[in-house]
């Protein structure tokens, strides 16, 4: 309790802080706010120079914040004008801008700005938006620039992004590792990483924000950064909608439908959805089991279904009560099913006398729940730009069901059984239940910002998990209690965190630093065992960045972040697929902290834009999947904590239009990676140097039409007792608006020549393992898309933005 007061006390006297800052002295001011000027939404971080009337010298700069809203200060007297600049859009000019004693505050109010048209022929090319936008703080992904993954999900749009892998099961990796924060309209996802991004239809995206070094403002979860996915939603007068329908060859449907309407001071949007995504896999192992005198060889060879199905609802009303007051009310109703169905083929044999053994084994496995959440948000704006208070209410509840069924049976050289079947079966019922409740303040003053808040985190949640044999003889199911459990978990955090932004003789920075208390407790309840953790933590992070001319910036980082361990990886009891392959949890697991450092610099030129990045990221009782062999030969998973790993590299990417019907984006990633430390009191030191590439090229046709290529290819790269291969795909997509783009239609179709394949080697003193994956290619998919009233993407409102540009 202490710690809590003492977070809380920290929040308090940073107001108290603020509260005896001096009153500016005074200066000449500019204010305003850059919008579109077909859409009237905020443009964010464009460039704003101003001008002496006389000789044209600049005086002085600034940019504008992630709502468009702008503010320049200690302006001299005289006369002026401002440019304002923002690539994809036309200059604007201000003349005659008069700072005097009687003059000292010009407010431009909404300054509108043109998107730019060049004309070819009688064709009018309007400028598309970036492939990937880059901000001071993050990566913008525009969804509408990737014709590749219409109709599939956020995971798909990720798959040619800088920073990016995701391998053929669909799972994402944040420069090279999976321990990522997602967050959806910058809310927590009731779903956690890969499975997040999985469920997210790609036709309901309006872009997705990677962020590798969040600041304080943000939740520390989440070693490598955040993923924040922000969803479609029009704030214009009116009706208004999308319909989005799909299909793929392998039984692959689905389709999401928006709607919105504005009404006054009103805004309602609803969004329903719904996919079916059933994959076909071929897999196999050779594995080598050195215990005692004898050694076990052992061959695996499956076929493998799995289908993905999720669906939602999602709802919700936004009241303009005035011009300083907003209250939004939604909430989220849906589920999410994933059924595996495996058919596999053991043979295994001994040595050096030779022993011979066929079994024939069905897996079946699924995860099948339903979620919901609700979120009050209530913003109220002071006097002066950019001075606000933000307070939200979030819950959301999982109740969940993972059911398996093992059946396995001996058989004959020729694979015929010949005795009595192994029946098993586990079902596991889980409730997460999570409460969050935040309040963010923001004061701007002269060219500085301060941010104050905090946050208290509830998480709840029971697991009971039920291992059953199957007697033939009463032909009954019997409750084996030698493994099955009942677990309840726990985990509190309340946090506060206070931010200072600034400008220094050109520079821009952020200062920030955030304390947490996290209280944690596992409750064994089949042994009445008890696992606490009562930890307290800070996280400093550092923003520096700098316009050195019109067309460049740079800009450094540092954050530390903390990646930690979820209810499963903790719970003590095993959980068995079958008689070779079993899992457990490690209830002494540490959280993973992380120090992470980047320095980017950013350059506009003629046709298009570069940038190139350098990180440095070294995490701390870095969790890994250890892999042992017990007495009977079962292999399995356990989660460990290792002293450390590193990865320090660079990021490349150009995107630039070859002519005005062609545009190559082309990015690469690479990295050293290190492991230091002992897993089973056995040493480990891995190193590998490891790179990534991927192109995008994307072909401007007459008549509305697109095409586009695009390709990867992953190095390989080490793991904690072995090595992963080499990756590499290339896929292809056609799209085509019709009915004066009122309507589309896309093709696209996923690993043409059929390369991408997952395959990896595991050796220690226990056993040797050389496994493979390969899953479905030239999948192709159909998607139609049509727009009611000219539907039009919505304005970021509700995402966590930070910013420590000047003008803030």
């Amino acid at each position: 309790m202490k710690k809590i007061l003492f977070i809380i006390s920290f929040c308090l006297l940073g107001l108290l802080n603020l509260s005896a800052t001096e009153t500016p002295e005074f200066d000449g001011k500019i204010t305003g706010k850059i919008v579109d000027k077909n859409s009237g939404q905020a443009v964010e971080y464009a460039n704003i120079v101003l001008y002496r009337q006389s000789d044209s010298t600049m005086v002085t700069g600034t940019i504008s914040d992630s709502n468009g809203f702008f503010e320049i200060q200690k302006i001299p007297s005289g006369n002026y004008y401002m440019v304002t600049n923002f690539i994809g859009y036309e200059k604007q000019s201000v003349r005659n801008i008069e700072i005097n004693k009687n003059n000292k505050l010009v407010d431009l109010k909404n300054l509108a700005i043109q998107q730019a048209i060049n004309t070819l022929a009688d064709v009018e090319i309007v400028a598309d938006r970036n492939y990937v936008d880059f901000k001071i703080d993050k990566k913008v992904v525009n969804v509408s620039q990737h014709i590749n993954a219409e109709g599939g999900t956020a995971a798909e749009v990720l798959e040619n992004v800088p920073s990016v892998t995701v391998d053929m099961e669909g799972n994402v990796a944040l420069r090279g590792n999976t321990n990522y924060t997602v967050l959806v309209d910058g809310k927590p996802s009731p779903l956690k990483g890969s499975d997040a991004l999985k469920q997210i239809p790609a036709s309901i995206i309006e872009n997705i924000e990677i962020i590798t070094n969040p600041s304080a403002k943000y939740d520390p979860d989440g070693t490598t950064g955040i993923i924040n996915v922000i969803l479609k939603k029009d704030k214009r007068d009116g009706f208004n909608g999308m319909i989005n329908l799909s299909g793929g060859t392998w039984k692959k449907y689905g389709g999401s439908a928006n709607f919105n309407l504005r009404h006054k001071k009103t805004n309602y949007f609803i969004t329903v959805d719904y996919n079916k995504n059933p994959s076909n896999m071929t897999a196999g192992e050779d594995r080598t089991n050195f215990l005692s005198d004898t050694v076990l060889n052992l061959e695996e060879r499956s076929k493998r279904v799995e289908t993905r199905r999720p669906w939602k609802i999602n709802s919700g009303i936004d009241y303009y009560m005035n011009e300083k007051n907003t209250l939004s009310i939604s909430g989220t109703y849906g589920g999410f099913g994933y059924f595996r169905d495996f058919n596999t083929k053991y043979y295994s044999y001994t040595e050096p006398v030779s022993e011979e053994g066929f079994i024939l084994s069905d897996n079946y496995f699924s995860v099948d729940g339903i979620y919901y959440s609700g979120n009050l948000n209530f913003q109220h704006k002071f006097n002066e730009n950019g001075h606000n208070l933000d307070a939200s209410i979030t819950l959301w509840q999982w109740n969940g069901n993972q059911f398996e069924d093992s059946h396995q049976q001996f058989a004959d050289e020729n694979w015929n059984p010949i005795d009595q079947s192994i029946l098993i079966r586990t079902n596991t019922e889980s409730i997460r239940n999570n409460f969050k409740i935040t309040v963010d303040y923001v004061y701007p003053f002269k060219k500085s910002k301060f941010e104050v808040g905090a946050n208290a985190h509830l998480n709840p949640g029971t697991t009971e998990y039920i291992f059953e044999n199957y007697d033939e003889t009463t032909e009954t199911w019997i409750n084996n209690e030698e493994f099955s459990n009942d677990m309840f978990f726990k985990q509190n955090i309340f946090a506060g965190y206070s931010t200072f932004s600034s400008e220094f003789k050109g520079f821009s920075y952020q200062l920030g630093l955030r304390l947490e208390y996290t209280d944690r407790l596992i409750h064994q309840k089949t042994t009445d065992e008890k696992f606490m953790v009562d930890l307290f933590n800070y996280y400093p992070t550092i923003h520096i960045s700098k316009q050195l001319k019109e067309n460049q910036q740079i800009q450094a980082s540092y954050s530390r972040r903390i990646n930690r361990p979820e209810p499963w990886e903790l719970n003590p009891f095993p959980n068995y697929s079958d008689s070779y392959n079993s899992s457990k949890g490690n209830p002494y697991l540490r959280p993973e902290d992380t120090d992470a450092m980047e320095l980017n610099y950013y350059k506009r030129i003629k046709k298009g834009f570069f940038s190139v990045g350098l990180y440095y990221r070294i995490n701390h009782d870095t969790r890994v999947m250890n892999i042992q062999i017990d007495e009977n030969n079962c292999l399995y998973l356990i989660a460990e904590n290792i002293d450390r790993t590193s990865a320090y590299g660079s990021e490349l990417m150009l995107n630039y239009d070859v002519k005005k019907w062609l545009n190559m984006n082309l990015s690469g990633n690479a990295y050293q990676y290190e492991m230091y430390g002992s897993l089973s009191e056995r040493n480990v030191n891995q190193k590998s140097f490891n790179w990534d590439s991927r192109f995008v090229a994307t072909v401007k046709l007459p008549k509305d039409i697109r095409f586009q290529i695009n390709g990867f290819y992953s190095s390989p790269s080490v793991e904690a007792i072995g090595k992963m291969e080499a990756s590499y795909s290339v896929g292809a997509s056609f799209h085509k608006d019709f009915l004066e783009k009122k309507a589309s239609i896309a093709v696209s179709i996923n690993d043409i020549f059929g390369t991408q394949n997952y395959i990896t080697h595991s050796k220690t003193e226990y056993y040797d393992s050389h496994i493979w994956f390969k899953g479905e290619s030239q999948v192709v998919r159909l998607t139609l898309i049509y727009k009611i009233n000219n539907y039009q993407r919505r304005q970021q409102q509700n995402g966590m933005e930070m910013n420590f540009g000047g003008g803030a």
